[in-house]
């Protein structure tokens, strides 16, 4: 095989890498309504098409070489678009759970984590247990987390995931962490209340940005959480002491 038969067929297998590749993002784009990216992103796919693959077919490279090259590009290409797809397109998808019984602290522990969930009442299966339907629109990129958090409360819950076109209204939440960021968040966020209240937004944005690479917006969000949290958490202490000291008075 002389050089200008292999600079054709490398020519070839990489441009279609290259056009294939902004075929498919433009695809997911599309879908997701993101016309004008889209159209540019299509304007630069047919330009390398035009310009670089058509004199390549059309040159006097062996068709079989041809053919090879131009096929493993385009599936090189398929499998690369819908990599970088997946990693530079953002969207949201809805999770929807069907629990295998009612618990009602397994919804608050979700919602520790800044989740928004819609909540219905399933008849009893086959089983006999009644269930909760859980409906929750997250970051597709939370997608991995949502389902470790579930399967901590529910091993046994039946998670099925649809792609979200849009939202329009519903619970604004923020980024979600980890069951592991967020005790060490909340830890931060009791140590430094402890040390004084004022101060603290402006000490955890700095912080919460540097250690779970979260905005100032989504630090608020976590913030009211943790309050939140805090207040119940208080509100428990307070009941158990109560409770106490109800016991202790019937004994004298």
């Amino acid at each position: 095989m002389n050089t200008h038969i292999l600079i054709s067929c490398v020519t070839i297998f990489f441009c279609r890498i290259l056009d294939v590749s902004l075929g498919t993002i433009r695809t997911v784009l599309t879908v997701k309504e993101k016309t004008v990216l889209a159209a540019v992103i299509g304007f630069m796919e047919v330009f390398i098409w035009y310009l670089v693959v058509k004199d390549a077919l059309t040159g006097d490279t062996p068709a079989l070489l041809t053919a090879i090259s131009y096929a493993g590009g385009y599936a090189t290409g398929t499998y690369v678009g819908g990599r970088l797809a997946n990693a530079l397109v953002g969207g949201q998808v809805t999770m929807e759970v069907v629990t295998s019984s009612r618990n009602p602290d397994a919804l608050a522990y979700l919602r520790s984590f800044g989740y928004g969930l819609t909540v219905l009442n399933v008849e009893a299966g086959r089983d006999g247990v009644p269930k909760y339907l859980i409906l929750s629109t997250i970051d597709k990129k939370q997608v991995h987390i949502f389902r470790e958090n579930i399967n901590r409360v529910d091993p046994k819950a039946m998670i099925m995931i649809q792609s979200t076109l849009s939202r329009v209204g519903g619970y604004d939440r923020a980024k979600i962490l980890s069951a592991e960021d967020y005790h060490k968040a909340y830890q931060m966020y009791l140590a430094r209340r402890k040390k004084s209240v004022f101060g603290l937004q402006k000490y955890l944005v700095a912080e919460f940005e540097k250690q779970f690479k979260i905005t100032k917006t989504d630090t608020f969000k976590l913030m009211a959480a943790m309050r939140d949290d805090r207040l119940a958490e208080e509100k428990s202490k307070r009941a158990a002491q109560l409770t106490a000291k109800a016991v202790q008075n019937k004994e004298k």
